[in-house]
């Protein structure tokens, strides 16, 4: 999470279904710990309590990919807009 909100930072979302022995290993490797702040598996409904407003709008936006892959998604000032 970026030190303030001047500073938008760079969101990567990833998704994925893993075991719970997996997810529970999960870490930031070596070479990236320098860059990564956090690693967490958290449930979308969760995401507001854990990021910041114009994150969780563009975690959510690109969690909506999942439901239709072609949905354009695009964003102004981290806030998804409609094309």
């Amino acid at each position: 999470m970026p030190r303030n909100d001047s500073v938008p930072g760079l969101n990567h979302v990833f998704t994925a279904r893993v075991s719970a022995e997996v997810a529970a290993s999960a870490s930031v490797p070596l070479i990236a710990a320098g860059e990564i702040s956090e690693l967490a598996w958290v449930h979308p409904d969760d995401i507001p309590d854990r990021c910041r407003p114009y994150q969780t709008d563009r975690i959510w936006s690109a969690l909506l990919r999942l439901e239709d892959p072609f949905a354009p998604v695009y964003h102004l000032e981290g806030r998804s807009i409609t094309a």
